[in-house]
């Protein structure tokens, strides 16, 4: 981007504790340069109201995305979350990759909004762009199953 942001992150809340296993991604561009190269998915802590540790992460080769669809994002391990916490990407700038993630229409005052970060420091996007509100296209999946256990009982009949 012209504003060389490198990562980009959506903020939600649980009202407990949560599994999370994999995102669904709604991309709208995805060019590699190279074949190898990749994006990095992330689930983040809070920090005081933004992204803050990071908690999971699973890297994907952008030239697997496909434009125009929501993409699943599978982590290799279910990342716990409780309360407010953070999903995004993170892309490197040194390279001449091209990633685009939808985003909802501007929403006005409500508090619905990403956080970017520019510089190393996370910044809501109402703050970057002049009062713009909005949130990525990405969808959180949860999972709090309980594995079952069936028994099956069979009884001869003559």
């Amino acid at each position: 981007s012209g504003y060389s942001i490198s990562k980009f992150a959506d903020a939600h809340t649980t009202l407990n504790s949560v599994s999370i296993k994999r995102f669904r991604v709604s991309v709208a561009l995805a060019k590699a340069a190279s074949p190898a190269n990749t994006v990095k998915f992330t689930i983040y802590g809070d920090n005081n109201g933004k992204p803050g540790t990071e908690l999971g992460s699973k890297l994907v080769q952008i030239n697997t995305l496909k434009a125009g669809l929501y993409n699943d994002v599978l982590f290799d391990t279910p990342v716990t979350v409780d309360g407010r916490f953070y999903v995004g990407f993170e892309i490197d700038q040194t390279k001449a990759d091209s990633i685009v993630i939808n985003t909802a229409a501007n929403r006005g005052t409500n508090n619905f909004k990403s956080a970017y970060t520019y510089t190393n420091s996370w910044i809501d996007v109402d703050d970057l762009f002049g009062g713009m509100t909005t949130s990525l296209g990405i969808e959180v999946l949860f999972s709090n199953a309980v594995k079952a256990n069936a028994t099956l009982s069979t009884k001869k009949t003559t």
